[in-house]
């Protein structure tokens, strides 16, 4: 067990780290464009480090997260990143987020129905985010979408969510 000194040492070196962190999220804010670019850009990269601290970066700024909503709901559908970007965007205050996803979550499962191998994917883990951040209205759309597709995996969505029917008609 550590004594009070070490304890007091590796608190110092945390709080530095802190400050450090800070100190870069204030120069990346500084960036302007060039540095929300480059946040994009590691959102949407291979390397899963630079995507965490992009995360992070993002979680600890909801500005950066609606600048970057795009790259968020285009990560939102990872299995291995689906659970983070739903912290991320439900720090977000609804009033601004909801309508944001109420233009741009349509689109993309229609992307997905067309482009994915499985969309059903797709489907769920906009569903999974939608019930997450209790967008209602939005996840009843999602459901009637996936009652309608062609495809049976899609239409399970649609089934899985229905339990929500009673909440659809909420903004």
């Amino acid at each position: 067990m550590m004594n009070d000194r070490e304890l007091d040492r590796v608190w110092r070196v945390h709080l530095s780290a802190r400050r450090e962190e800070l100190a870069c999220q204030r120069r990346f804010e500084a960036l302007g464009e060039d540095g929300v670019a480059f946040v994009a850009g590691m959102l949407r990269g291979a390397d899963p480090e630079g995507r965490d601290a992009a995360l992070a970066l993002v979680a600890e700024n909801t500005g950066l997260a609606i600048t970057l909503v795009d790259s968020l709901l285009w990560l939102s559908v990872s299995h291995a990143w689906a659970g983070r970007v739903r912290q991320v965007l439900a720090a977000v205050p609804s009033a601004e987020i909801f309508p944001m996803l109420t233009e741009r979550i349509p689109r993309l499962l229609n992307q997905a129905l067309v482009e994915e191998e499985q969309p059903d994917d797709n489907f769920r883990r906009i569903a999974e985010l939608l019930e997450h951040l209790r967008h209602w209205h939005l996840l009843g759309e999602l459901v009637e979408s996936a009652a309608e597709s062609s495809d049976g995996d899609v239409r399970e969505v649609a089934e899985d969510y229905e339990k929500y029917r009673s909440l659809f008609s909420e903004r």
